[in-house]
């Protein structure tokens, strides 16, 4: 695992795919839940990060309703820690109003 440091402290992110990426359009944007969750982490412009907040949990959440059939672990696993990341953003996000 990579580790990457971020505003919200330390981000895991596998350093080589072993699953695939789900690309749902987001806000009429093709993007996956791992990209969306990194803009919603590095985004600095309060009158839109409530916006990529929305679009990372969106992402993540359509993410595990296509993932529910399947076992994959790893990606399982990275699903509910990037919604505890959302959690946290969240949670910053209302700290700094």
């Amino acid at each position: 695992m990579a580790l990457h440091l971020g505003p919200i402290g330390l981000i895991a992110r596998p350093r080589e795919q072993s699953f695939q990426k789900s690309r749902k359009p987001i806000l009429g944007l093709s993007m996956d839940w791992q990209d969306a969750l990194q803009a919603a982490i590095h985004e600095s412009d309060p009158q839109i990060i409530d916006e990529k907040i929305r679009a990372a949990e969106t992402a993540i959440f359509a993410r595990i309703q296509d993932y529910s059939c399947r076992t994959d672990s790893l990606e399982e696993q990275a699903l509910f820690d990037a919604l505890g990341a959302v959690r946290i953003l969240r949670s910053a996000r209302r700290l700094s109003k």
